[in-house]
């Protein structure tokens, strides 16, 4: 037991955030592949697809992307 408690500290001494943001900072996000892309606006406060006024992504959506991305980890 011992031994996998040192293993599991070593392992966590080398993950790191893979991105450092404030949600409050980015005003635009594209989310690509290889054929299609779509990119979302922020508006004062609410946030758009470009190019379509009329669609609006709720907030609680953008807050679980931004969480979402905010947890992702690299390992070195």
């Amino acid at each position: 037991m011992g031994y996998n408690i040192g293993f599991q500290n070593r392992y966590s001494e080398n993950v790191s955030k893979l991105f450092s943001i404030k949600q409050e900072e980015i005003s635009k996000i594209v989310i690509s592949s290889k054929q299609d892309a779509i990119e979302l606006i922020k508006v004062d406060t609410t946030w758009e697809i470009s190019g379509n006024d009329t669609l609006q992504i709720k907030k609680d959506v953008i807050n679980n992307l931004f969480d979402r991305i905010s947890s992702l980890e690299k390992q070195h």
